[in-house]
């Protein structure tokens, strides 16, 4: 677990925690997902892997790579970025793992340093009366501002199922003067509702050996989760969960046996598996959380109320430990 004083420097002396390095003016701004380690020539040199958040927003975003301390190159990145993961895509040689990074609606894979393929997810569902006002409007049966009076009674009608999309909601939020124009601007384009990725994470696709072929494991803001092919970039499985997840875990292997751990916002613990498509709650827990991980066939969660949680599978009941300052991030 990572405390949540990470300036090592002021610790006591009688600390549990080791000082690897200490950089106070690295100018990084970043999440503990976003950041992990790749032998990216095959050479047994691992780098340092991290999707800077910037300092001015989406100005500044960029895919930085490490060497030692030292930066060794960087690419810009389109959106705000959730998470990066190393997987490895096939069984050419050298060895030589891809990097994924999820940002917003995309999942950007570079290899090799440079980019190689970018993901869009599937879109949502559409909500059946949104998408006849906007058909309506394209056939000239219905006038633009009978199309903004309608779209605003359907937003405040309360449907979380099927949200509008955000240009329906951009076009009930314009100043009536402007909506004339906006909507004669995209009259004639699709209407699509994307949804973004909130968590990642990798399972072994064939084999259990490190190093094996991965699949990606990423969940979604609208409470689904998908396995990724890493050579085709298909998606071979989706399942749903009651609530947007924030950490995935996987177990096993794809195609042999396999379960997802995932911890959500609703504070709880849903188990997926190869057999089923909706997620089963494992642990309900009092407090949102901060971290997951796995051991053997124990549950490891940190909350917010200074706990870290272990639940047991197939064992009713969670033991806790409190501890005196807030977690920040659970591994390995």
């Amino acid at each position: 677990m990572l405390p949540s004083s990470t300036n090592i420097q002021n610790q006591p002396e009688d600390t549990k925690w080791l000082s690897a390095h200490y950089d106070p003016v690295s100018g990084i701004k970043t999440f503990s997902s976003c950041i992990t380690l790749a032998d990216l020539t095959g050479n047994n040199e691992y780098n340092l892997i991290i999707a800077d958040h910037g300092t001015e927003g989406k100005k500044d975003m960029k895919l930085k790579v490490y060497r030692g301390v030292n930066l060794h190159t960087s690419y810009p990145l389109l959106d705000f970025p959730v998470a990066v993961e190393s997987f490895f895509m096939d069984e050419n040689e050298p060895r030589v793992p891809g990097i994924a990074v999820a940002s917003g609606p995309f999942i950007f894979v570079y290899k090799n340093l440079k980019p190689y393929f970018k993901f869009c997810l599937p879109p949502c569902d559409l909500h059946p009366i949104e998408d006849e006002l906007w058909t309506s409007y394209r056939e000239q049966r219905l006038s633009v501002n009978a199309l903004r009076d309608r779209l605003i009674e359907l937003r405040n009608s309360g449907n979380d199922k099927n949200p509008l999309t955000v240009r329906s909601l951009k076009l009930a939020l314009l100043h009536p003067d402007d909506v004339e124009d906006f909507a004669r601007l995209y009259r004639d384009e699709p209407l699509r509702r994307l949804t973004v990725v909130t968590c990642m994470t990798t399972v072994n696709r064939s084999h259990p050996e490190p190093g094996s072929v991965c699949s990606l494991v990423f969940g979604t803001e609208n409470c689904n989760v998908y396995v990724m092919d890493s050579e085709a970039f298909t998606i071979i499985y989706k399942g749903r969960v009651n609530s947007a997840p924030v950490f995935i875990n996987a177990q096993g292997v794809f195609d042999v046996e396999w379960r997802l751990f995932v911890a959500c916002r609703d504070a709880r613990i849903y188990a997926l598996k190869r057999d089923g498509e909706e997620g089963v709650c494992l642990a309900s827990l009092s407090n949102q959380i901060l971290g997951l991980e796995r051991v053997q066939k124990q549950i490891y969660v940190g909350c917010m109320d200074l706990t870290l949680v272990c639940c047991q599978l197939k064992v009713v009941g969670c033991g806790s430990l409190i501890f005196p300052q807030q977690c920040l991030q659970c591994a390995l």
